[in-house]
């Protein structure tokens, strides 16, 4: 086990002492919780947005198909086209990439809280 590691264990347990015996695989199962969530809300994100949103050329984004429809609406979360001065699909892709992670980590941590909590006697 590297310092990491010990470092890393050592602040887990005892920012866990007061709540009990944490029930099996309660990280496994917050992480899973959180991803889905976080993909989840990703795919929302660019489902909506290529339902009721228009590409840079002017064509609403759910009359096109394939990679066009898919890089026209990350584009549109991105700002719109390079070309159009937005921040086009890396900008889009970032935005969708950090919301994702918010959102699986803010889900993540409030079910581990919630498997992990002081039970009332």
């Amino acid at each position: 086990m590297n310092k990491f590691d010990e470092k890393f264990s050592k602040k887990f347990d005892e920012s866990v002492k007061d709540v009990g015996e944490i029930p099996k695989n309660a990280k496994k199962k917050a992480v899973a919780v959180g991803v889905v969530a976080g993909t989840g809300a990703a795919a929302g994100t660019v489902a909506t947005v290529a339902a009721v949103g228009t590409a840079s050329t002017g064509t609403a984004i759910a009359t096109l198909s394939g990679a066009a429809a898919t890089n026209a609406a990350i584009a549109a979360i991105g700002g719109g086209a390079l070309a159009a001065g937005g921040g086009g699909i890396a900008l889009g892709a970032a935005i969708l990439t950090g919301g994702g992670a918010v959102v699986a980590a803010g889900v993540g941590y409030g079910v581990w809280r919630l498997l992990t909590r002081k039970k009332k006697k």
